[in-house]
């Protein structure tokens, strides 16, 4: 899941940089942004990247997504996945606290 979710991150921020980049001919970000399509896929993308984020953050609370990453990496030892330490940057602890009533 955590693969996942910063998976889904690379292969946006990638297909943005490149339309940047002028890599595909018949698009650029202004016409992407211009079309109603194109418009509500952006959108779209950025929401489903958030919400991935907040479910993350509501299901797994940060000290369990800490041992669940340090237990993968014991256990995977030297061969973890090359995106262990991305996946590390995005589990961190957010300070969002779920259902946690104020005083």
């Amino acid at each position: 899941m955590f693969e996942s979710i910063y998976t889904y991150y690379s292969k946006v921020t990638t297909f943005l940089s490149e339309v940047n980049e002028g890599k595909y001919i018949e698009f650029t970000l202004d016409v992407i942004l211009n079309d109603i399509d194109g418009k509500k896929l952006i959108v779209e993308t950025l929401y489903h990247y958030g919400v991935m984020l907040m479910v993350l953050d509501r299901l797994i609370p940060s000290i369990a997504r800490e041992r669940i990453i340090t237990c993968y990496i014991r256990y995977m030892g030297g061969s973890a996945s090359q995106l262990t330490s991305y996946v590390i940057a995005l589990c961190k602890a957010t300070g969002y606290e779920y259902n946690v009533v104020s005083k």
